[in-house]
């Protein structure tokens, strides 16, 4: 009963307003006209989400050491890069509220050429959106022979 007939509304919800911090709004929001003497109902559906964790280490020599700075990329089943993180000074990452799916995590090739580095792998993630982490397998980066 307090918004203005005739003036379009932009409608979202906030993220940081719903119980749970693992529920996650499946659609951006709703635009709409309100218009005198007719109801609307709008709903706006969340889904609950996981988060991905995982490191990335450095080895050379036979040494193993967790690495910084390091972009880690998450792709859906198309290829097309859903989230980028960096890795933090111990080699840890956390990608936050992943909807259910299949992904391919990996560490940036851009990143890799620049720093003459190579990865042991890409890592197949299969997130069931149940509120529980997933582990990533670890990241194995070394000197590009």
């Amino acid at each position: 009963t307090t918004l203005p007939p005739q003036v379009p509304i932009n409608l979202a919800i906030n993220p940081a307003t719903l119980e749970d911090p693992q529920w996650h709004p499946q659609t951006p929001g709703v635009h709409f006209v309100p218009r005198p003497g007719h109801m609307l109902e709008i709903n706006l559906p969340v889904s609950m989400t996981s988060d991905l964790e995982g490191m990335v280490y450095f080895n050379e020599q036979g040494k193993k050491r967790g690495i910084g700075d390091v972009k880690i990329e998450l792709l859906d089943s198309k290829k097309n890069i859903v989230s980028q993180i960096k890795s933090v000074s111990d080699g840890y990452y956390l990608f936050s509220s992943i909807t259910a799916g299949n992904y391919l995590a990996r560490v940036s090739p851009e990143q890799l050429d620049k720093l003459h580095l190579q990865s042991n792998e890409t890592h197949v993630v299969t997130v069931h959106a149940n509120g529980k982490p997933i582990t990533i397998p670890g990241f194995i980066l070394s000197p590009k022979k």
